[in-house]
């Protein structure tokens, strides 16, 4: 089943990461602007890293991609079918 503790680890989780994507976004643009870029050509340079990136790269990183989109599916279809079972068990 599906607890509430569960729930709250899982937003802290997401949530962190979140603060740390800013914070190094961030710290990113800064790093830009005082070497000498204007904001908007810094923004372009954080947004833009997968520019630079060789092929073997992107597919590395889309192969984690699709795992995790696997694991959260997968994931989502044994919760629907425990309770389905659950469900019908009652």
């Amino acid at each position: 089943m599906y607890s509430i503790k569960e729930g709250k680890i899982k937003v802290k989780v997401l949530s962190i990461s979140t603060g740390l994507l800013i914070v190094l976004f961030a710290f990113s643009i800064c790093i830009d602007i005082f070497m000498g870029d204007t904001l908007l050509n810094a923004i372009n340079n954080a947004l833009n890293s997968f520019s630079v990136m060789d092929p073997i790269e992107i597919l590395i990183l889309s192969f984690f991609t699709l795992l995790l989109f696997i694991k959260t599916f997968a994931s989502y279809y044994r919760n629907m079918q425990r309770k389905r079972a659950s469900k019908s068990n009652k």
